[in-house]
């Protein structure tokens, strides 16, 4: 809306150029038309400004009749006329070449605004597309789909290029919520023109509820993003780190954990291989147990590509049965042994330790702001008090001071 109003403003002070020009062809220029209002304002004063006799009547009389001031007139010269075109073509010619700007801004908004339509129908079709090969997977290990008390495979739409879809109902797992995220095809500037710099893709990132308490902190990323992950996550970034991994180190993925042991038990050869297999979709893995997206003891959350085409969307399905596969191989089967378990409780008390030495600075911080606060307030009271009350609102104050400081020093003694 915001382009549309500036294309609209733009394509106004065209056109009002645009005729500027054309009476600067016609022989008129901005001199001229300054020039004549700038001759007709003094020819007023010296009318008007003519001292005024005792015989007024003839004064005005020899005024008007013997010296009526010579106003310039502008010299406007005919229009171009119109030449006799021997062809449609040769007029279509004409007129093009002569409102050149004015097509060219518009068909740019009309471009815009065609853009709009379809590119939200291409997002709309995509996400139903990728949405309908994954109902049959869904179906299967979910009892409950979509939002509501009632089954159903509606889509929720947060804007034109974000998709919401729900299930519920499965052992191991409270529920799957996905975010469906694509392109901005609907946006010229920003999907269009800034996608061929910064190439965006569709993609469906995942939160799925692990039904387990298990200390585990673990992210999978591809490792051209470890820094830009670990910038993004500072609430965890102290508990996890780049951590070797034999089973991982030919893969494109890097490995983050606060226990290497923790990495070779939830993933075995099969998910590695699989996600292998599944690179080209799979874009980020986290399973942490520090509440970072959701209040459940352990969550998975995953990003996974949707691809190109009805084929890919085929892939990255299967990588989603491959997801569900894992959340039950981590609910059933994963158990830590007692000494990666002591490791990860410490680990987990010291950042617990440094979270409420950081909530209680900052209780403080606000605390001291408050008290800050309030006292630039009673400066500026005090300022529009008169002596004898200003008087009186320090005598409070001072009392309620030495309250405050004998609070807690008197003790009763009870015999």
């Amino acid at each position: 809306y915001i382009l549309a109003f500036a294309t609209f403003f733009i394509l106004g002070l065209v056109i009002q150029s645009n005729h500027l020009a054309n009476a600067q062809s016609d022989g008129i220029n901005a001199e001229d038309i300054d020039s004549f209002f700038e001759d007709t304002e003094e020819a007023s004063d010296e009318i008007f400004d003519e001292p005024i006799t005792e015989d007024f009547e003839e004064e005005q009389e020899r005024v008007i009749t013997e010296e009526i001031v010579d106003i310039p007139q502008p010299m406007y010269e005919p229009a171009e006329p119109v030449p006799i075109f021997e062809s449609a073509s040769e007029k279509y010619l004409y007129y093009g070449r002569k409102y050149l700007v004015e097509i060219c801004l518009t068909s740019i908004f009309l471009v815009y605004i065609l853009n709009i339509f379809v590119g939200k129908k291409v997002n709309n079709k995509i996400v139903s597309m990728w949405l309908a090969e994954a109902l049959p997977l869904l179906k299967k290990n979910f009892h409950h789909l979509g939002f509501g008390e009632e089954t159903n495979v509606s889509i929720s739409q947060l804007k034109y290029n974000e998709f919401e879809f729900f299930a519920s109902g499965r052992d191991y797992c409270h529920y799957i919520f996905m975010h469906m995220i694509t392109k901005k095809r609907q946006d010229v500037i920003g999907g269009s023109l800034f996608g061929l710099v910064w190439a965006d893709k569709d993609k469906v990132i995942l939160d799925i509820p692990i039904d387990s308490d298990l200390p585990l902190e673990i992210l999978l990323c591809r490792k051209q993003n470890v820094k830009t992950t670990q910038s993004e996550m500072p609430n965890i970034n102290q508990l996890i780190a780049p951590v070797p991994s034999k089973s991982f180190a030919n893969t494109d993925f890097a490995v983050l954990a606060d226990c290497p042991e923790s990495v070779d038990i939830v993933f075995p050869k099969k998910y590695v291989n699989a996600f292998t297999a599944y690179s080209k979709h799979l874009e980020f893995l986290h399973i942490t147990d520090q509440k970072v997206y959701t209040n459940y003891p352990l969550v998975l959350k995953v990003e996974i590509l949707m691809g190109d085409s009805p084929s890919e969307f085929k892939t990255s399905i299967k990588l989603l049965e491959v997801l569900l596969e894992l959340v039950d191989h981590v609910a059933k089967t994963v158990k830590l042994p007692s000494r990666v378990l002591e490791k990860a409780k410490k680990a987990r008390a010291v950042e617990e330790r440094k979270k409420r030495e950081a909530d209680q600075q900052r209780i403080q911080q606000q605390k001291a702001e408050r008290r800050e606060q309030k006292e630039l307030e009673e400066i500026e009271k005090m300022k529009t008090m008169p002596p004898a009350e200003k008087a009186k609102y320090k005598e409070k104050i001072k009392k309620q001071e030495m309250k405050k400081a004998m609070k807690g020093k008197n003790k009763v003694i009870k015999f």
